[in-house]
């Protein structure tokens, strides 16, 4: 039977916009894997999220902005304080919604990478199957439709901060990282990354990570016309580190093999010590990049900021199962550029879904495990990465 017309129109018309018809589809996807367990209530959601919310809608909406609610940052309290209004009359939905946007923009941003900085003739669906594996991650839409956490935020803001830093557009990239730093203080672990970049590339100036204080006040606005000192901006984090009295969080850390998960009564003894080696980590990275990294090429500084991130993570105290979000992110795109690194790609999303449900579920495991995992994923893309480096300083040579 040969073909009819109504099919070879068909055709031609799926044919011609196939690439739109793939990423409406993904979306349809992404947004219906999100609807299942959206009536999930987290420990986070009932104990903090929600009551919070009824703060802000019994307490007089955004005129409560004048004080903290909660202990997240200014900018997540001025969300709470306007979605009250909604006559949508579901809390959790609405703080849901709000993530899970987000993890829209993420998505988005993954795939822009990708389209960038691939040299394949396929980079368009390169930048496609990234974009709709980034929004249906399970580390990506249990963080926000069901655990109701927000870290796709901030990391949002992160990777379109790097990508206009790839595109060597400065002013952009310290406003996306002004406004990740208005919605949580984990952006600061790409700090280090930022501050050698900019001595790296010598291309832009340092007044440039003005711009971050300054994105934050402007977003926190609504708050300081409310009445809040312009330095609750900026303070409102001093609380948070302060919170921790735990060296360990439910995420495994280096310390994990030493100290199994028996570091109640480590606290006051390896805090500071902690944070003192994961300094020392960054300095040695930071000066090997500098010194040995002339000739790096743009995927292999993204790398970078990918071992910088994950190095504060998983020597740091105090560091919790969520913090490891934006490398979780940062990951799968990187394995889209460079299929060597699909293997700590896979083997992380693995790790990090497993800890979900500890945290989540209350699943039993051994941290000790977790952490030598975790560390074997970390120090083998170290290594891939300095060998990288050595490669290309022989074939300059």
């Amino acid at each position: 039977m040969k073909i009819c017309k109504w099919e070879e129109k068909v055709q031609a018309f799926l044919t011609s916009h196939l690439e739109w018809i793939v990423l409406i589809v993904l979306t349809i996807l992404g947004c219906v894997i999100r609807y299942f367990p959206r009536q999930y209530v987290s420990d986070d959601a009932a104990d903090c999220l929600l009551h919070w919310y009824s703060d802000f809608a019994n307490w007089g909406g955004v005129h409560l902005l004048k004080q903290q609610v909660g202990n997240y940052a200014i900018a997540y309290q001025e969300f709470l304080s306007v979605i009250v209004y909604i006559p949508f009359n579901n809390a959790l939905f609405e703080i849901k919604i709000f993530s899970c946007f987000f993890d829209l923009v993420l998505a988005i941003g993954a795939g822009a990478i990708v389209y960038e900085m691939s040299e394949s003739i396929y980079r368009k669906w390169q930048a496609i199957c990234c974009y709709g594996l980034v929004l249906c991650a399970p580390v990506v839409f249990i963080n926000s439709s069901m655990w109701a956490q927000c870290d796709a935020i901030y990391s949002s803001f992160l990777i379109w901060c790097l990508y206009f830093l790839i595109k060597e557009k400065y002013v952009p990239a310290f406003l996306m990282y002004g406004l990740a730093f208005s919605f949580k203080l984990q952006a600061l672990f790409l700090m280090p990354f930022l501050l050698w970049y900019w001595l790296y590339k010598k291309r832009f100036s340092i007044l440039n990570f003005l711009i971050v204080p300054i994105t934050m006040i402007v977003v926190d606005l609504p708050a300081i016309i409310m009445g809040r000192d312009i330095r609750e901006v900026f303070t409102v984090y001093f609380d948070q580190v302060g919170n921790s009295e735990r060296l360990f969080e439910n995420y495994p850390l280096f310390w994990n093999l030493f100290l199994g998960t028996n570091v109640e009564g480590m606290f006051e003894y390896l805090k500071g010590s902690t944070i003192i080696f994961t300094l020392v980590m960054l300095i040695l990275l930071l000066v090997f990049a500098y010194v040995y990294g002339k000739n790096m090429d743009r995927l292999q500084c993204l790398l970078f900021a990918f071992i910088t991130f994950y190095t504060i993570c998983i020597f740091l105290a105090c560091i919790h199962d969520r913090y490891m979000f934006f490398c979780e992110t940062l990951i799968i795109v990187l394995a889209f550029l460079d299929w060597k690194l699909i293997v700590p790609a896979v083997t992380l999303q693995g790790l990090m879904i497993h800890i979900y449900g500890v945290t989540l579920e209350d699943m039993p495991t051994n941290f000790s495990v977790l952490a030598a995992i975790n560390l074997a994923v970390y120090f083998g893309v170290l290594i891939y990465f300095v060998y990288q480096i050595k490669k290309k300083n022989e074939t300059v040579v």
